[in-house]
């Protein structure tokens, strides 16, 4: 909308400069005679607020010039200074006798870190402009955009509110749907070349310092056997430090745009038909590998919910593996299961390191016996899997 362009000027250089200039070129050129009056009106109502009215006006009604929309405070995130926070967030719906204003929600996004540590503080609003509405991928709803505006260090957008079902598909059959739609989405932005649009960052995880020290605690807690337990340690330590091998790896996979952070809060069967996924939430959009949003799925459900009953790890991972190769074929037949799971291996021995990293010291803590012997015999389980694929991958590419 042409609410995107700001006249103050914006200190940067580099990526982010190229990338607040695209985003205002695009937000200046959306269609905003495309959206009805009532929304137009709702969304630039909204970016005209500050974040101190907006909190003061929670309870209130949001006055339109046709009728009224309420605001209901939803999220309110704290800055951290680890990344790119979102604050702010707020839930509008119409009135049951307003249909035409559609239910957005106002999301602000502040810049923390340096631009070379981020992932991009404007990537979801670049998404949204650029990509989505080009995104034609079967059984995946993604948000309209309604709006957004840049200032130096914040972006703020007013996206669609996508209602989630009221019945939910429970345990597996949730991980199955949600793996094969992550197959078509990766299949389909690889065909599509989108992981090329010049704004979109290569992410691979970043691992904590303390994260091979915290492997090691966990392996000891959960594995009885020292050698196995140094095996396994050794296994993920090596593929981690060898930067050629893991370069050899990512160039043999599929390339696609990966949505980055891909958990079970940001998909969900979307109200409209119960059947398609609703994917919400694209701040850490990136290039990545075709399967690899598929990892979260995995780590770490499989180890703290019940989804999963008495399957060993392996299996899980076989079956989501399954649904994700399902998934891409049914897109592009051609393409090699074999290459579509470097993917999700790779992904997984880095989500597996840095779920060490940030559980092993709450995990080996306290816990009743019976749960901890339950979570101790996957973890063990997820390790072997992880430590098998490394060696695995290693002789085949080193």
């Amino acid at each position: 909308m042409s609410e995107g362009a700001e006249e103050e000027p914006h200190r940067h250089t580099g990526l982010e400069a190229r990338n607040i200039a695209r985003l205002q070129e695009l937000a200046a050129n959306f269609a905003a005679g495309a959206l009805r009056p009532p929304i137009r009106a709702a969304a630039n109502l909204l970016l005209a607020q500050d974040v101190a009215s907006l909190r003061k006006r929670r309870a209130t009604a949001l006055e339109l010039p046709s009728r009224t929309v309420w605001l209901c405070h939803r999220k309110n995130f704290t800055p951290t200074g680890r990344g790119s926070n979102a604050i702010d967030l707020f839930d509008v719906r119409p009135r049951p006798r307003a249909p035409e204003i559609a239910s957005m929600v106002r999301k602000s996004v502040i810049k923390r870190e340096p631009e070379v540590e981020q992932v991009g503080w404007l990537g979801e609003a670049l998404f949204y402009l650029d990509i989505a509405p080009r995104l034609q991928v079967p059984g995946l709803v993604v948000p309209q955009l309604y709006g957004c505006k840049a200032w130096q260090d914040r972006l703020t957008m007013v996206i669609g509110y996508l209602e989630p079902a009221v019945v939910q598909p429970a345990g597996l059959e949730r991980v199955d749907r949600s793996a094969g739609m992550v197959g078509r989405l990766g299949a389909t932005t690889h065909a599509q070349r989108f992981y090329e649009a010049d704004w979109v960052r290569p992410v691979m995880p970043r691992l904590p310092p303390e994260t091979l020290f915290m492997l090691e605690k966990l392996a000891a807690h959960c594995i009885a056997d020292a050698g196995e337990q140094s095996a396994i340690v050794a296994a993920i330590e090596h593929l981690i430090g060898s930067p050629d091998v893991l370069s050899r790896i990512r160039d043999h996979a599929y390339p696609c745009l990966a949505h980055g952070d891909l958990h079970e809060r940001n998909v969900f069967a979307w109200e409209g038909n119960g059947r398609d996924a609703a994917v919400i939430d694209w701040g850490k959009v990136c290039r990545g590998l075709v399967g690899q949003d598929a990892v979260l799925l995995l780590l770490p459900r499989y180890i703290a919910s019940d989804d999963w009953g008495d399957t060993d790890f392996p299996d899980a991972a076989e079956r989501v593996q399954r649904e994700v190769i399902a998934g891409a074929v049914s897109i592009d037949a051609a393409l090699d299961p074999a290459r579509i799971r470097l993917g999700l291996d790779l992904r997984l021995v880095f989500q597996a390191a840095v779920f060490a990293a940030r559980s092993a010291a709450d995990w080996t803590a306290s816990d009743t016996r019976g749960a901890s012997l339950r979570r101790c015999a996957r973890i063990a389980s997820m390790l072997r899997y992880v430590a098998g694929r490394c060696d695995s991958l290693l002789r085949q590419y080193s």
